[in-house]
């Protein structure tokens, strides 16, 4: 069965950043503009509502699945399904928090910095303890032949 309906989620940091674009198949394709996704929680639930009685929904997410090898290793993450019920509790309880200075990072507060300037790779490489910045990219983000590595996200 294909799809009647395709979204597409930009996922940004924060909620003002999280966009949900909509299109229905049929015929004609018709497209709507993206617009604010008010509620996460809901987005699924809220899709399905949407759908015709026999109707099914294709989403994607512009979010990145799964964490580094050498991060996950040096964190002591096994698995990603598990870990994800992790971060915002315990010793993750600052993982969401961007960190301010180099000295806040760690594996349990990866994500540097808090704003951008005067900020480097090194301060990241340093903080969670890898030799090289590519241990900090997933393997689809490494450079490739037909194109550059991705910006490390953390």
């Amino acid at each position: 069965m294909l799809p009647t309906q395709i979204y597409h989620a930009d996922w940004g940091t924060g909620p003002k950043k999280r966009w949900l674009a909509r299109a229905i198949l049929g015929s004609d394709c018709t497209a709507f503009a993206p617009r604010p996704i008010t509620n996460h929680t809901e987005l699924i639930s809220s899709i399905r509502r949407n759908l015709p009685e026999q109707g099914c929904a294709l989403i994607g997410f512009d979010f990145p699945i799964g964490v580094p090898e050498k991060y996950a290793r040096s964190a002591g993450i096994r698995d990603f399904k598990t870990f994800l019920q992790g971060p915002g509790t315990e010793v993750w309880s600052k993982f969401y928090e961007p960190a301010r200075n180099i000295s806040e990072i760690s594996v349990h507060r990866p994500f540097y910095p808090f704003k951008p300037g005067g900020t480097t790779h090194s301060h990241l490489t340093t903080g969670l303890g890898v030799r090289h910045i590519d241990e900090l990219r997933r393997e689809c983000e490494r450079k490739q032949a037909a194109r550059r590595a991705f910006p490390v996200t953390y």
